[in-house]
């Protein structure tokens, strides 16, 4: 695995870029490496966004976060 000063970090930043990972079977470690991917790319000093839309979480749980305290989008438009 490449440091944060790889070469891959000194290339032209090009600009955003969405990156989905999707199957409709479970149990294929699409979260787990959704979470790894993003924190991957910010210790690489990358801006990440990572969304969760599982029921259960898990992203958010990987993550540190306490799902009890946080505060739900109230008319979520998707």
């Amino acid at each position: 695995m490449p440091h944060a000063s790889g070469a891959w970090a000194r290339r032209p930043f090009l600009g955003p870029m969405i990156t989905s990972l999707i199957s409709m079977k479970g149990g294929t470690a699409k979260t787990t490496t959704a979470v790894n991917l993003a924190a991957y790319l910010a210790l690489g000093g990358l801006n990440v966004l990572l969304v969760d839309l599982d029921p259960q979480n898990f992203a958010t749980l990987c993550l540190g976060l306490d799902v009890q305290t946080l505060i739900p989008l109230q008319n979520p438009r998707f």
